[in-house]
């Protein structure tokens, strides 16, 4: 599921299959970010913020309601 795409923001980030928040073609790195849990989820979030970059303004909460964000998808990840 994502949870925001780069056509309402600057951030395009979703639960994987594989059991991981996904920060795809992040714009603070060079490459993807793979996030493994709140703290880390949190931090990047926020580094977001801080470089600047428009992200839907309840994202943090919206991540954090979804119960399955972490949950690896047996039935995709064959």
């Amino acid at each position: 599921m994502a949870y925001s795409r780069f056509f309402d923001s600057d951030i395009y980030i979703y639960s994987h299959v594989e059991g991981y928040v996904y920060c795809a073609a992040c714009l603070l790195s060079e490459e993807s970010e793979i996030i493994k849990d709140d703290e880390h989820l949190f931090m990047h979030i926020e580094d977001h913020l801080k470089a600047g970059h428009n992200i839907p303004d309840m994202l943090y909460y919206e991540i954090i309601m979804d119960s399955d964000r972490y949950t690896l998808d047996k039935h995709l990840t064959k």
